[in-house]
């Protein structure tokens, strides 16, 4: 019998790439939250789970996984419109849970001698919203080609990983642009980055 492709977690966000986990979560706990008809009768949601980070998911093992914290704080920043954390969207196989996210705590778990984290964990909660807000799930096929810019750490390997949730396909965009040597690319060089994971 054939192995199922493993299929990475996503958050999704309005008017941002998708941010793919590291790892996908060991365990998630969704609660119901009932309110009294004396104040309305109305029930709400929420997702908790844990995300595990570490360097060793890069083929540097020495990156800064405050790249991924980074993400998740602009991605998070509350909304001075909705006076809250903007939509999102955890999205992993046939599970979809939509709302915004409450809080997040970040326990670090492991240092380079530099103080440099590399190891952390991330304790994650996702609340409901008034469905207006929500985020769907985007069927439509992505277009064949992206551009992405790359950031001052890790370009290639941030590009792969939030363009396929594998940063070792970091192969494909730098054939793609006639890179040889991946530590060379510079802060904020435009890429292209192929939609497939297959080469390109």
């Amino acid at each position: 019998m054939d192995q199922k492709p493993l299929e990475k977690a996503r958050l999704v966000f309005k008017n941002r790439e998708p941010l793919p986990v590291m790892f996908n979560p060991t365990e998630m706990i969704r609660e119901r939250l009932v309110k009294p008809a004396s104040i309305g009768g109305r029930h709400s949601e929420r997702l908790t789970m844990d995300l595990f980070l570490d360097s060793s998911y890069f083929e540097n093992d020495e990156t800064d996984i405050q790249i991924f914290l980074r993400e998740l704080e602009d991605a998070s920043a509350a909304d001075p419109k909705h006076f809250r954390s903007p939509a999102c969207a955890f999205h992993w196989g046939t599970f979809s849970f939509s709302g915004a996210i409450d809080e997040f705590t970040v326990y670090y778990l492991k240092f380079l001698p530099n103080g440099i984290p590399t190891r952390a964990k991330v304790s994650l909660t996702i609340s409901q919203i008034p469905h207006s807000f929500s985020i769907p799930y985007e069927t439509q096929p992505p277009d064949p080609i992206k551009e992405y810019r790359a950031p001052a750490e890790s370009g290639l390997w941030l590009a792969a990983w939030k363009a396929y949730g594998d940063p070792s396909l970091w192969r494909n965009i730098a054939k793609a642009n006639h890179i040889v040597n991946p530590r060379l690319v510079r802060a904020n060089q435009p890429l292209i980055v192929p939609t497939s994971k297959k080469d390109s």
